[in-house]
């Protein structure tokens, strides 16, 4: 689905179907249209965000997705948790 390809399934509050299912009632389209535009728009701007979508700068864009994520719990050099 188009919608999970965008990111639309990772914890977002709606789930793809419900917001397919909103696109597709004309007194909910705009608020369906308006879901999706802002949160791909936001989650391309996000350093941390893992989208392949990235309205950032090329080399920082292939930086940041260079990054393994970290675990839970991680800490890095100084001892402090990330």
């Amino acid at each position: 689905m188009a919608l999970v390809r965008l990111g639309l399934s990772n914890g977002v509050s709606l789930t793809p179907e419900a917001v397919v299912n909103l696109a597709l009632e004309p007194r909910t389209r705009l608020a369906a249209l308006q879901h999706v535009i802002s949160y791909v728009v936001f989650s391309s701007i996000d350093i941390s965000s893992r989208s392949q979508l990235s309205m950032l700068p090329a080399p920082i864009a292939a930086f940041l997705q260079s990054i393994p994520p970290s675990e839970k719990g991680d800490t890095n050099a100084r001892g402090e948790y990330l």
